[in-house]
């Protein structure tokens, strides 16, 4: 019966399951954005022995800005996260191991200003056509 319980013990603690999750929110308000695009990465060597950024998982935010990720290993991984209407996050650093198989990653977006209005000439005719960069 020892046998059996340190064997099932030795299995569960192997059969831990890596998970990255976390979630996406309009810096400020904290509003979640949904449907935000997490892309995981990982740095590794191709088949040329060249270190290449590799893609591990992706998904997408839910309603609530919340996401889940299991990669099929441990390691050292970035999380970014993008969404139409907000400046990229890029690189948010996070490490799994076997003694700590869950991380957290809670991203912020920032949706960037826009400047509107017209352009006179000293008059104060509008100027047609004129381009503002």
């Amino acid at each position: 019966m020892r046998t059996l319980l340190i064997l099932l013990s030795s299995f569960a603690a192997f059969a831990q399951t890596a998970e990255v999750r976390g979630t996406v929110a309009e810096q400020g308000s904290k509003t979640p954005i949904p449907g935000a695009e997490i892309i995981l990465t990982e740095f590794g060597p191709n088949a040329d022995n060249f270190i290449v950024r590799k893609v591990v998982g992706s998904t997408i935010t839910d309603a609530n800005g919340a996401f889940v990720l299991r990669p099929d290993h441990f390691g050292d991984f970035t999380v970014d996260a993008k969404k139409e209407g907000y400046s990229v996050a890029l690189g948010r650093q996070v490490t799994i191991t076997a003694a700590s198989p869950r991380g957290s990653v809670d991203i912020a977006l920032i949706r960037p200003a826009s400047l509107t209005g017209r352009v006179i000439d000293e008059a104060g005719n509008p100027i047609r056509d004129f381009r503002v960069v």
